[in-house]
């Protein structure tokens, strides 16, 4: 393993372990990537604030969730799990064009799909592995729901409207009556709210 991959992997043990100092490293070191993604699976560029935002937090839900005996891992699992959050974002905005989305899907000339020929260690995932993530993607769901429940009216009715129902920023102003820069920063306030709780931010 580089010692690129090693000093990642010792950063990981760290945030894990509740460093707050290694987690904001490792969100600026990732920032690239998190930009690249969100620029090439968000289609309306007036939202790459709030996506950005949004892949903050699942940043940090992912960087909890990792598990592996060997942590250098890490970049190769965070790339995937932005990758397939933002494509089914895609595949569910109305009226965006979604063929990169799909990708993934996409067989190649032996008749296997690309997320099919990832290697072993990226792709491979037991029964028991699998409940384990799933348990954890429930706890942090319900973590999630509860610190949304927290927010001041304003800010959970404008995520609930935005992330629960895919409202656009233009509906969401017409529904409460405001400019669609008050709901921009309604939500980035929200978001912020947010990352804190998920110590991204400090208070």
């Amino acid at each position: 393993m580089s010692k690129k991959y090693a000093e990642i992997g010792a950063l990981v043990t760290r945030a894990q372990a509740g460093s707050k100092a290694a987690a904001e490293t490792l969100l600026l070191t990732f920032k690239p990537l998190i930009l690249a993604t969100i620029s090439e699976y968000v289609y309306d560029k007036t939202q790459m604030e709030d996506a950005y935002q949004e892949a903050c937090v699942l940043f940090m839900e992912r960087l909890k969730d990792f598990k592996s005996e060997q942590p250098g891992y890490f970049p190769a699992y965070i790339k995937k799990q932005l990758f397939y959050a933002f494509v089914q974002n895609a595949k569910k905005r109305p009226g965006t064009s979604v063929q990169a989305a799909f990708s993934l899907d996409v067989e190649t000339a032996e008749g296997v799909s690309l997320a099919e020929a990832l290697p072993a260690e990226e792709s491979a995932e037991t029964d028991e592995r699998r409940c384990a993530r799933e348990k954890r993607e429930d706890r942090h769901r319900a973590f999630l729901k509860l610190r949304v429940a927290q927010l001041p009216k304003a800010q959970r009715e404008c995520i609930e409207a935005h992330y629960y129902r895919r409202q656009t920023y233009r509906a969401i102003a017409k529904d409460r009556g405001v400019s669609e820069q008050c709901v921009a920063k309604t939500l980035n306030k929200a978001m912020k709210g947010l990352r804190k709780a998920y110590g991204v931010e400090e208070t």
